[in-house]
């Protein structure tokens, strides 16, 4: 063990005042070293055990060093091991998607292969089924050619197209209407005005039309139903009619003679109707004025005059939807005068929906001369255009060209919206 650094230093400053003493160092003195003598050997052992201690705690480094070496070594080698099997792993990864692409691009080209395998067939098979179509049609035209005895260059066939093309445009520009024009459907239904001189005459089996039936005298007139001789009678079949004019008027009187068969004829008169197909094309409902006047007769009660209008259950975006039509009468006369005199309604057109709005008067008897009965016979609107034409409102030309084409083969009211 190697003596401390402190104690090696003491003894040698001990023996250096030793050499210094002389034999002439009094009792004191040598008391003095004496005890500094003893002292130092107290401290001798103490100081061995710092020394001792001192060489184990320079073991414990030592050795705690050698740990964290070893430690330090670990871990290098571990590291290398884990960027080994990273290295290996990513390189398997890769060699797995490379081989994987390969596999799918050898079956894309595969399956391209076979569809372009069975194109190819289908396209033969339709070219085969189709040469074996055009054979027929050929020697069809052949046989054709053979007996078309037409002159090569001659024009005819061109002049023949021309017709044909003047004949359509004449008929289109007959059918076209003027969108500023005001086209309506009237005419007149004999009920007993011819006695039962043919078929269609009838009294009271279709109804009070001044208050209610309003759906007969529409559908007559439209040709919405499916009679066949019944009540079917006209003094003046229904016809397509224009407003005239910037008022928008129009207005039919006829006076004229029957034979004095029977009171029916007089008491079951004529039925002037005309019929406005009216269109909202705005999304709240507007309400106008419709001005009208006419003839009317009054004794058995089936006679009379009114105002009707029928408003389908839907509107007109869905038309097919369109089920019924329910009639309001806005006005109603129930007496005998040539002229009932210029009235007023209040009409209402629902948004989005187009409304009939039709006008019923009836012939007016006066006088029996000569074995005869005279009538006449008056219907007339007017301020149509001046005053119930607003912004919103149309004429609603599809359904009055349907009404006028007579229903094209319906049997219901509803179907002319349609």
């Amino acid at each position: 063990m190697t003596t401390p650094t402190l104690l090696k230093s003491a003894v040698e400053a001990l023996n250096a005042r030793l050499e210094e003493l002389t034999p002439e160092a009094s009792p004191e003195q040598l008391a003095y070293l004496s005890k500094s003598v003893q002292n130092m050997a107290g401290q001798g052992t103490i100081l061995d055990i710092v020394a001792l201690t001192d060489d184990k705690l320079q073991e414990l480094v030592d050795a705690a060093t050698a740990h964290l070496a070893d430690i330090e070594t670990a871990e290098t080698s571990a590291l290398s091991a884990i960027d080994t099997a990273q290295t290996d792993a990513l390189d398997e990864i890769a060699t797995t998607k490379v081989n994987a692409l390969a596999d799918m691009l050898s079956d894309k080209d595969d399956h391209i292969a076979a569809l372009d395998s069975a194109k190819t067939s289908h396209l033969t098979a339709i070219q085969t089924e189709g040469a074996a179509q055009l054979a027929p049609l050929s020697a069809l035209a052949s046989d054709f050619e053979l007996v078309n005895d037409v002159p090569d260059g001659s024009s005819i066939m061109g002049e023949i197209g021309n017709v044909q093309t003047d004949l359509e445009s004449q008929l289109q520009a007959t059918m076209a209407l003027d969108p500023n024009s005001i086209p309506f459907l009237f005419g007149i239904l004999s009920r007993y005005q011819a006695y039962k001189y043919g078929p269609g005459e009838w009294t009271s089996e279709l109804g009070q039309w001044y208050t209610n039936n309003e759906d007969w005298p529409f559908r007559l007139i439209t040709g919405a139903h499916g009679e066949s001789t019944s009540y079917s009678g006209f003094m003046r079949p229904p016809a397509l009619q224009f407003l005239e004019g910037s008022n928008g008027r129009f207005n039919y009187k006829r006076q004229f003679h029957s034979y004095a068969n029977t009171s029916n004829i007089y008491n079951y008169p004529a039925a002037l109707v005309g019929i406005f197909f009216v269109k909202n094309t705005t999304g709240s409902n507007i309400s106008r004025t419709f001005y009208f006047g006419g003839s009317s007769y009054w004794g058995s009660g089936y006679e009379g005059a009114s105002l009707n209008v029928g408003v389908p259950n839907e509107v007109d975006a869905n038309k097919e939807n369109i089920t019924g039509v329910s009639w309001n009468t806005v006005y109603s006369y129930s007496s005998s005068t040539h002229d009932f005199g210029g009235q007023s309604a209040t009409v209402e057109i629902p948004a989005g929906k187009t409304v009939a709005i039709m006008l019923y008067t009836s012939a007016y008897y006066f006088a029996s001369p000569s074995s005869q009965y005279a009538s006449f016979m008056g219907w007339y609107v007017y301020n149509f255009r001046s005053n119930f034409m607003t912004t919103g409102l149309e004429i609603d030309f599809e359904r009055t060209l349907k009404a006028w084409q007579q229903g094209v083969g319906t049997s219901n009211t509803h179907q002319i919206w349609l």
